[in-house]
């Protein structure tokens, strides 16, 4: 049975150089896609049965050109989740842990990349809040206060920043 093109092994028998162009275009096809991690494609490449000298040298080549950068799919990581969810630093944290980025990248870029968590959770919340309406203040508060933190907010700043919501809330309903 013949196998569709991107899911057939690499061949066993082709030469070095051969398998190093494979290697390169599979990248070169997989980034076409979206980005990726260093991390991420070596797990592809692994799945493919790739050899890890070969692999090493060819993403090695794409970091240099800058085409596989983990700083700053970092940054774009951080920034789309941020603007598009309102994701918290613990969350970006785990993600980008799962994805290979190392802790130092992470810590530097959510250094850089993120601001005052105060007010994209205060942001989210009071979104959150207007489908809450219907529910008392202390279920709407315990409600709230989840849902802050499984986006990433600390306890302390999930709870300070429903004190301060709900009371403004009940005053303009």
């Amino acid at each position: 049975m013949l196998m569709p093109k991107s899911q057939q092994p690499l061949p066993d028998d082709a030469p070095d150089a051969d398998v190093e162009s494979v290697v390169r275009n599979l990248v070169l096809r997989r980034l076409t896609q979206r980005a990726y991690t260093r991390y991420q494609l070596e797990e592809y490449l692994q799945r493919k049965g790739a050899d890890v000298d070969v692999v090493a040298k060819v993403l090695d080549r794409f970091e240099e050109v800058r085409l596989v950068d983990d700083r700053e799919f970092a940054a774009e990581f951080i920034r789309a989740r941020r603007s598009i969810k309102g994701t918290g630093p613990a969350v970006l944290r785990l993600e980008l842990k799962k994805r290979g980025i190392s802790d130092d990248v992470i810590a530097a870029e959510l250094d850089l990349r993120v601001g005052d968590d105060v007010d994209v959770a205060r942001d989210i919340a009071q979104r959150k809040l207007a489908s809450l309406s219907r529910f008392d203040s202390d279920t709407q508060s315990r409600r709230l206060v989840s849902f802050l933190v499984r986006r990433g907010y600390s306890p302390n700043l999930a709870y300070g920043v429903v004190r301060e919501l709900i009371p403004a809330y009940r005053s303009e309903s």
